[in-house]
């Protein structure tokens, strides 16, 4: 699912570690949205039972 167009490819685990991020508005959104899309495929896995 993620590749290297990913919003999460390029993201460094460092980077939650930073006082001030260097990241922009627009880099957040795709990662905030990125983050809600995995979640919801992760629940619909669930109700469907395609996972346990």
């Amino acid at each position: 699912m993620l590749t290297s167009s990913a919003p999460f490819a390029g993201w460094d685990v460092a980077d939650r570690y930073l006082k001030a991020p260097s990241l922009s508005t627009a880099i957040m959104t795709q990662r905030k949205a990125a983050a809600t899309q995995i979640l919801t495929l992760h629940q619909q896995a669930l109700i469907t039972g395609a996972i346990q």
